[in-house]
């Protein structure tokens, strides 16, 4: 074999296999409302990569998974129906439960405020 063509194959090689930053998501399903008990590592290669964190709820049946950032946009189905909502994140830990109220809250007071002063 020609040197130039070994070469030309390990950095293929390497090009495949090197490592893939992941994100870690809670993964589980509950019928119970929320669920927050298991913070996994998602899996990611150089073909897949598991970027997101997708929760959806319908009815009262909670999912969490790791996701895709196509599967995220394929679930934009589920948004604003009445039984089904889904939102994905890109943050470790970012499905966990609701916690944007909190956030909401803040926003809402800090924007009072600023009207107050100007």
């Amino acid at each position: 074999m020609k040197p130039v063509v070994v070469i030309a194959a390990a950095c293929l090689l390497l090009a495949l296999l090197q490592p893939v930053l992941s994100i870690k998501c809670y993964v589980c399903t509950n019928t119970k409302g929320n669920c927050n008990e298991n913070n996994k590592d998602c899996p990611s290669s150089s073909i897949i990569k598991y970027d997101r964190c997708l929760k959806i709820k319908v009815g009262d049946v909670v999912t969490k998974s790791c996701s895709t950032k196509a599967l995220c946009d394929v679930m934009k189905f589920c948004d604003g129906k009445s039984e089904c909502k889904a939102s994905c994140c890109d943050s470790d830990g970012c499905n966990a439960s609701s916690a944007l109220a909190p956030k909401f809250v803040l926003v809402c007071v800090a924007a009072m405020v600023t009207k107050y002063l100007m």
